[in-house]
């Protein structure tokens, strides 16, 4: 019987399987080490690349504490606080108060038979604490407007509780009352010091203090034979 394949023939066969299995282990090989260089590029952490801070080391001046002047006494408060610890006394300018103006006060216009209290305020103050205040007040009074004048110099101690002063205790006391004008009724005249003159109430002066003066005795010096 003869052979199908010669020896050549299977030999031949052979070569051909081998290189096929070769290259396909080659393959394997490179698909392995791809995957696993992959899968490595996929593990590894990213590293994000960060920009250098400039840092200015030279020395700068500090800002100024910025503090504010309290006022003792004052009610209204910028930042919605209250002193409650202290009396609240007028010391400022447009600070409000009352002035007492007794019966019998020889004021023309005024009421002479009760207690008259009219709202002032401050104008001016001064260090030591002495205030300028005005009373500027209009009232109506037997079917005539009348409006009342007064200023006057006020120590800060002299204030009561409600800030209150009495009339006796403001010094260079003026006082004006003014009536309406003929020419325009919404405004007033001041009065002519011909017909009304202007009182003014101060404090009495001082007393003047006199030296005594002994005489000389009869036989002092020399006396007349």
């Amino acid at each position: 019987m003869k052979a199908l394949f010669s020896p050549n023939q299977s030999r031949s066969g052979l070569h051909r399987e081998s290189r096929t299995f070769s290259g396909f282990l080659r393959g394997g090989i490179f698909f392995l080490l791809w995957s696993s260089f992959l899968l490595g590029q996929g593990c590894t952490p990213v590293t994000k690349t960060t920009r250098p801070v400039l840092v200015d080391a030279a020395p700068h001046p500090m800002s100024p504490v910025v503090t504010r002047e309290f006022f003792d006494g004052q009610i209204p408060d910028e930042d919605g606080f209250m002193d409650l610890a202290s009396d609240h006394h007028a010391l400022l300018a447009g600070d409000l108060l009352l002035v007492s103006i007794p019966p019998k006060n020889k004021l023309p216009g005024m009421d002479q038979d009760k207690v008259t209290t009219l709202s002032g305020f401050v104008v001016r103050t001064l260090p030591g604490g002495r205030l300028f205040i005005m009373v500027r007040q209009t009232i109506r009074e037997k079917r005539q407007v009348l409006r009342y004048v007064i200023t006057g110099w006020v120590n800060e101690t002299d204030l009561g509780p409600k800030n209150t002063v009495s009339m006796g205790q403001i010094s260079d006391l003026k006082y004006r009352l003014d009536t309406p004008s003929p020419i325009k009724e919404s405004s007033f005249e001041k009065p002519k010091s011909a017909s009304r003159p202007l009182p003014k109430v101060s404090s009495p002066p001082p007393t003047k203090l006199v030296k005594k003066t002994t005489a000389p005795e009869a036989g002092a010096g020399g006396g007349a034979k």
